[in-house]
């Protein structure tokens, strides 16, 4: 009942592994993607599939509870939808089902005419919700409008880069300790310390964070624009490392992950609220205040190897290596013991040559092999 992009992540992984499991899952992934297009309705609310092609969802469904924007048409649901129809396809045409290649194609094709053509607030140039009460589009921007990159649903120089100016202002998205989850202009952000503890009207949310990070490194290596850098990405990658942290009664700063953040404190607001829960819903024996410790929805590895250090997983036998490091940044780094395609990969950088002894620049070693070396940080692409 929840969100989730199962073929999409399936076909990710077939990507790196070549694991043949994910071929043979095929016909589960179609019977997954028929039951969200047939739905259901829980809580009152409409899941799957609308007349007019869109799909539809609650925010707690979607795992975004006490949205601004509320449930309804969401980029989220949608997004996910497109990105398992591409999936589908695509593990298809490897199987050589044809018709379920043309099939899923062909569905993917539309649903992203439908997002494009009705998530799309042009006077505010943003992906938004469409509501389920009135059909019309939210009068907010909120982090997940962001989404539609994560699968690199919009076209390119069609103009849609636009909304990534907000994650760089400070009335938008931008926040000490993180992306807030509703722009900060807007009448109804709030950070609460009462009621509900898991808003996402305001606070910094791990998972939310993830996956804006990794659409933003699909933007910088898919797509031509001028809205944003590798410096953009760079500064919101280390602010979301410095959150992954708490300070204890004695005042050590240890490494944690927990629900959601105060965008302006750090503190971990969930945890705070549930230290003093009143309706014992979540009691000792539930987890109490550690409910949400090393809560597993931050794909933080990710974002550090596919979009900082820029190991781009190819569809063909080739390996692209594009960190998003801005000049002058790190004098080093090594991403050692990569597992891909079969083949082991190490990704190393040595400004000065002193700190590994292989050299200076980018170098690139697959089965302990150097195959490129660069003196700068830059995109290359290696044939297997």
């Amino acid at each position: 009942m929840y969100s989730f992009w199962a073929a999409n992540s399936l076909w990710e992984y077939f990507k790196v592994t070549e694991d043949s499991i994910v071929l043979r899952l095929l016909p589960d992934l179609v019977n997954n993607y028929y039951a969200w297009e047939k739905g259901w309705t829980r809580s009152g609310h409409f899941i799957g599939k609308c007349e007019d092609g869109l799909f539809s969802t609650y925010d707690d469904r979607d795992g975004m509870e006490m949205q601004i924007s509320g449930s309804g048409k969401r980029p989220t649901i949608n997004s996910y939808i497109y990105a398992d129809a591409i999936a589908i396809a695509k593990i298809a045409s490897v199987t050589g089902e044809k018709d379920i290649q043309r099939e899923f194609t062909q569905k993917a094709e539309q649903l992203k005419r439908l997002v494009l053509e009705n998530l799309w607030d042009e006077e505010a140039t943003f992906f938004k919700t469409r509501s389920e009460t009135d059909n019309r589009l939210a009068d907010v921007r909120e982090l997940q409008g962001y989404t539609p990159w994560y699968v690199n649903l919009p076209p390119d120089k069609m103009g849609y880069d636009k909304a990534w100016q907000f994650i760089k202002e400070n009335n938008g998205f931008n926040a000490p300790y993180g992306l807030t989850t509703a722009e900060q202009s807007h009448l109804k952000f709030t950070i609460a310390y009462i009621g509900h503890e898991c808003l996402w009207n305001g606070p910094v949310w791990p998972f939310a964070t993830s996956v804006t990070l990794t659409a933003l490194a699909n933007l910088l290596n898919n797509y031509e624009q001028d809205v944003v850098s590798e410096s953009d990405y760079y500064n919101e990658f280390v602010k979301y490392s410095l959150s992954h942290r708490i300070v204890d009664d004695s005042g050590r700063i240890l490494p944690w992950i927990d629900e959601n953040l105060n965008p302006y404190t750090g503190d971990w607001i969930s945890r705070s609220r549930l230290e003093v829960w009143e309706n014992g819903t979540w009691s000792d024996e539930k987890g109490g205040k550690e409910r949400g410790k090393d809560y597993n929805h931050s794909t933080f590895c990710d974002n550090l190897i596919s979009g900082l250090i820029g190991l781009r997983v190819q569809e063909d036998k080739a390996l692209v290596v594009n960190p998003l490091i801005p000049e002058n940044a790190w004098d080093w780094f090594c991403l050692d013991g990569i597992m891909y395609k079969g083949r082991m990969v190490t990704i190393l950088f040595d400004k000065y040559g002193t700190k590994y002894d292989r050299g200076i620049g980018l170098m690139i070693f697959v089965d302990g092999k150097m195959k490129v070396r660069s003196e700068q940080i830059e995109r290359v692409r290696i044939e297997f």
